[in-house]
């Protein structure tokens, strides 16, 4: 218990230390590359914050690797890797890693999501007090995308003239709306008259439809806004399960690989082994950041096989 405590406090300060360093790091490359913008010195350091955020959202793995290999290079200065290896089974190594394995598989299924928010902050903060009286609200999920597009939007006086709705899956409109008769009501936007396409038909349908669930989204100053309401932290889509078990097996596996015989010696060099841990990395960034119209699922299965067969050849053979 003592072991695993202490473990997981040089876990917390391993990454704390990568964290912080790379934070300062991009910050600082961001503030260099900001200064050039016609901003007040305050709106610099602000936006600079902000594209460090960005930053660090858009590479977690990577972060959250350096972060391991620290850890590792702490516990070898003092020989406590070989104390970890003679009282623990890798059966117990591997249920001590899990928790980790967890945590940091459910930053990288949700980095996407801070991503956007980040993103959304930034453009907020950069815009103009400019309103737009056209609002597009955009939703993606895999191969299905959404428009909702407010026109003559007026919101002092909370009047909109014209509401177009277009559902995309696989390159193909699958639903169409169009209405010219809104109200708003408690924070609601409902028609009672609308035109709808679908499967290639028109009808004019009589009856109440709830537009937008929330008018306060389109009190932003953004022509385009993203919806996050159906984002969830938590997808149990199987392209989520695949990418879910994935990165907690690659996460594992990443510890196994770093906890081999040739990283415990301090007399030989493991150089070896982090590059190792890095292609892995980098194969994992290429795998789920290709999108194929074909045999996607399949690619990743077959992504998934390949981490698991590493997964064990590691622990077999160690």
């Amino acid at each position: 218990m003592k072991l695993a405590i202490y473990f997981y406090i040089k876990a917390l300060f391993s990454f704390t230390i990568c964290l912080i360093s790379s934070s300062v790091v991009f910050y600082i490359f961001s503030l260099i590359g900001n200064l050039e913008e016609k901003l007040s010195f305050s709106s610099i350091l602000i936006v600079s914050f902000l594209d460090t955020l960005l930053i660090l959202s858009y590479i977690p793995s990577f972060i959250i690797l350096l972060s391991i290999i620290i850890l590792i290079i702490f516990l070898r200065s003092k020989n406590e890797l070989m104390i970890f290896k003679e009282y623990l089974s890798y059966t117990r190594l591997i249920i001590l890693f899990l928790p980790l394995a967890f945590v940091f598989s459910f930053i990288e299924m949700n980095k996407n999501i801070a991503k956007e928010k980040i993103e959304n902050s930034k453009l907020d903060f950069l815009k103009s007090e400019r309103i737009f009286d056209t609002k597009v609200i955009v939703s993606n999920k895999d191969n299905y995308k959404s428009y909702t597009i407010f026109k003559g939007l007026n919101i002092p006086n909370n009047e909109i003239d014209q509401y177009q709705r277009y559902e995309i899956l696989n390159s193909k409109i699958k639903l169409g709306e169009f209405s010219n008769q809104i109200e708003i009501l408690n924070g609601l936007l409902i028609t009672r008259n609308f035109t709808k396409f679908e499967n290639g038909n028109f009808s004019n349908i009589l009856d109440k439809k709830i537009i937008l669930d929330d008018y306060a989204q389109l009190m932003s100053n953004k022509l385009v806004i993203k919806d996050l309401h159906n984002k969830a932290l938590l997808n149990y889509g199987l392209e989520d399960l695949i990418k879910n078990l994935y990165f907690i097996i690659f996460f594992v596996c990443m510890f196994i690989i770093l906890f081999n015989r040739k990283v415990i010696d301090r007399k030989r060099n493991f150089v070896s082994t982090i590059l190792i841990c890095f292609a892995f990395l980098f194969y994992s960034i290429i795998i789920f950041n290709i999108q194929l119209s074909f045999f996607n699922k399949e690619l990743q299965i077959l992504a998934l096989l390949l981490i698991t067969l590493s997964f064990y050849k590691f622990t077999k053979y160690e």
